[in-house]
């Protein structure tokens, strides 16, 4: 699994409640980095095995200005590997559950 927070960015959206400031690259150089208004969200996804780009979204959590990122990724990987346990899509004859996570 891979755990990473992407940006639905909303800068236009003046009276949205809950929009925080997210950290933007700039595409021509570091100096063109800017912060938009926008919701943050933790994504939790299945990566398939070998050379491929697909992934399969598990889970998202929209994050909020007084949230402890750490926090919330954490419960969510937590609540993840235990539904993925209960619906029976794991057991302990399989690997161990890999869970790799992008830290910006």
């Amino acid at each position: 699994m891979a755990v990473d927070v992407s940006a639905w960015l909303c800068p236009d959206a003046a009276t949205s409640a809950d929009r925080l400031f997210c950290y933007v690259y700039g595409r021509s150089g570091r100096s063109s980095d800017q912060c938009v208004p926008g919701w943050p969200y933790s994504f939790v996804a299945v990566l398939e095995t070998g050379r491929t780009s697909w992934c399969q979204p598990l889970d998202a959590v929209r994050l909020s200005p007084e949230d402890d990122v750490a926090q919330v990724t954490a419960a969510q990987v937590r609540r993840v590997v235990t539904d993925l346990i209960d619906c029976g899509q794991w057991e302990d004859a399989v690997p161990h559950i890999l869970v790799v996570f992008d830290a910006g």
